[in-house]
């Protein structure tokens, strides 16, 4: 049966071998054409691919992956550098003249404080457990991000939360003062209040006891007074703990210009640091003294008194 077929198509041979190599001939012509259609044209090449940031000196590579090393642009004096904390797509770094310097990876970035660190966050489990750490401007991490609670940097200290206790830290990130307190706050005149099992006192930067934990409440130093509250009233004691103005008082303020306001059955006025009542307690309420004048409330009236009592102007 093969030969007879063979024999039926032997006269069409020559038609079938015509149009196989026509085929083939198109098919390699297809071929040519689709490879040089492919290639980029040498007349006109691509344009290069310029960088974001355009500063004079040679940028560092700064690339994406590097979300964990935070990547600042180099520059000859990065500490006079001014980096304002910008976001982008919910995270925060910092900018230099609108140019990226470090990258945005932070939850939470503030401003660059004189020290040349900033605080930097980073919120876990959705943002219900943030952490807080501190970078320099070269956007190295100075100080791990693994705090509860950071304060800004104020005389080379800064005060810290973790596990529930505060202390104090120096720039180095070594713990100054044992993070052994319930409560600690900001040093004025050289001494900050810490509280713990409820009460309250004053250490130096040394994290040495000045004023015994004794006291159910306190101010800050201002000009060497403090006032502290116990047994419910208010009195003033200077830094070595002695009682300068006796506790007699429902609430009272700090000093200023040599005066501070005092309250007692609902009515304020003023005394000196001895103790004695220069302007009586007649007043719903009062403020500091600013440049000799105290803004007062009474019956419902608003005006400024000197340090004489006397009614100066009224309040705008």
């Amino acid at each position: 049966m093969i030969k007879e077929l063979s024999e039926k198509l032997k006269p069409h041979i020559p038609l079938i071998t015509t149009i196989g190599v026509i085929v083939a001939i198109i098919g390699l012509i297809i071929a040519i054409l689709t490879y040089f259609h492919l290639q980029p044209d040498k007349e006109t090449p691509q344009p290069p691919i310029t960088p974001s940031v355009n500063i004079k000196t040679e940028p560092k590579e700064i690339s994406t992956n590097s979300i964990d090393k935070p990547t600042i642009q180099s520059m000859t004096e990065t500490s006079e550098v001014t980096l304002i904390p910008f976001e982008e797509n919910g995270k925060w770094g910092y900018k230099h003249n609108g140019k990226v310097f470090i990258l945005p990876q932070y939850d939470y970035a503030k401003e660059f404080t004189k020290e040349g660190l900033a605080k930097v966050g980073k919120s876990r489990l959705w943002g219900f457990l943030n952490k807080y750490g501190f970078i320099d401007k070269q956007g190295q991490v100075v100080i791990p991000i693994e705090y509860d609670y950071a304060s800004n940097f104020s005389d080379n200290l800064a005060s810290v939360r973790k596990n529930g206790k505060e202390g104090f830290i120096n720039k180095q990130g070594e713990v100054v003062i044992p993070l052994i307190y319930d409560n600690v706050t900001e040093f004025y005149e050289g001494l900050v209040s810490v509280e713990k099992n409820g009460k309250e006192g004053f250490i130096n930067k040394q994290g040495e006891v000045v004023i015994p934990l004794i006291y159910d409440d306190v101010w800050y130093f201002s000009e060497s007074l403090v006032s502290v509250k116990k047994n419910d009233k208010w009195g003033y004691i200077n830094k070595q703990g002695d009682v300068i103005i006796p506790f007699q008082y429902d609430d009272t303020y700090t000093f200023h210009e040599g005066m501070a306001g005092v309250k007692k059955d609902d009515k304020w006025g003023f005394v000196n640091k001895r103790g004695e009542v220069i302007i009586p307690l007649q007043y719903d309420w009062t403020n500091d003294f600013k440049n000799g004048l105290a803004r007062v409330e009474k019956d419902g009236e608003y005006f400024y008194i000197n340090k004489q009592g006397e009614r100066v102007k009224n309040a705008d």
